[in-house]
């Protein structure tokens, strides 16, 4: 089941995001640290009724679905604009239940959100060493839109599109 978080919800996803910050870290990606996500990031996407988890038992993973685009966005040249499309932030999976398709069903949730909004496409971005997260964009149909460097950080984030169709609905 896949709905919008709750305060109660809080430690189970501030425990997830710790974790997946020790394994992303363990697989290359310094994309999350310590300071980023914390509690506090946690605890503003669910007043604003953006965070959404995914529970079976317990809470197996988590996004953030709004359209809160970073600026660097408007450096690059996208299908859709801004106001037609979402973006996703803050996705994690819990590590002991990685590939059994928490995040793709998070993704198609995110899909189907965004057509009952009337938005036509999804916008996410990745660090480029956080690469099991470009491979899932690619898996989801999304397309590569570009690569920017910021100040903050060595390498680049890359950034994705996906348009929507009735189709990406089917299912749900």
């Amino acid at each position: 089941m896949i709905r919008l978080a709750q305060m109660e919800d809080l430690s189970g996803i501030v425990s997830i995001a710790k974790r997946a910050v020790t394994q992303m870290n363990d697989e290359g990606s310094d994309q999350w640290n310590d300071q980023y996500p914390t509690l506090k990031h946690f605890a503003t996407d669910i007043t604003n009724q953006e965070l959404y988890v995914f529970v079976e038992e317990r809470i197996e993973g988590f996004i953030v679905i709004n359209q809160a685009f970073a600026t660097e966005y408007d450096e690059l040249t996208w299908t859709d604009l801004h106001k037609d499309a979402i973006t996703l932030h803050r996705l994690a999976v819990n590590p002991d239940t990685r590939n059994r398709g928490v995040a793709a069903a998070l993704f198609t949730y995110a899909e189907h959100v965004a057509l009952e909004r009337g938005h036509t496409s999804i916008k996410v971005d990745t660090y480029s060493l956080n690469t099991k997260a470009m491979r899932l964009f690619h898996k989801l149909g999304y397309t590569k839109v570009g690569e920017l460097l910021t100040e903050a950080r060595s390498e680049p984030f890359v950034y994705y599109e996906k348009t929507l169709g009735q189709a990406d609905a089917v299912g749900l």
